[in-house]
């Protein structure tokens, strides 16, 4: 899966209690004493738009998938090779690669072929 090191820094400083807050242009960051130093701090700055950018992604995605969770009638136990396609694809998304359409068209194609393999017979014996 591609990453790059600004996702990754998010998701670190996040592991270490740091929340980011937008409101359109807007970006506040609230983290415990220390964890944000005056390098760093300058470097987010300098990344304000893509921190914004790649927070908006992440909502949107947050809510998509909360939405197709509600929707399905079916047990979900996603293949790995499945589960890593749509990693790379949601990570593109992020990172400006494809559009919103394309990663819920795979969705779509995926549920498809995943309620085909998933249909069951019944027999009286």
């Amino acid at each position: 899966m591609k990453v790059d090191s600004l996702h990754i820094l998010i998701s670190q400083l996040k592991m270490k209690g740091a929340m980011f807050i937008t409101d359109g242009e807007s970006l506040r960051v609230k983290a415990p004493t220390g964890v944000i130093e005056s390098g760093l701090r300058k470097y987010l700055q300098s990344r304000k738009a893509a921190i914004i950018d790649s927070l908006s992604k992440e909502t949107i995605i947050r809510e998509w998938v909360a939405k197709v969770a509600s929707e399905l009638s079916f047990p979900l136990d996603l293949p790995p090779e499945f589960s890593n396609e749509l990693e790379d694809k949601i990570v593109d998304f992020i990172d400006g690669q494809i559009a919103f359409d394309e990663l819920e068209t795979m969705w779509s194609h995926f549920v498809e072929r995943y309620k085909a393999e998933r249909t069951y017979e019944e027999e009286t014996l």
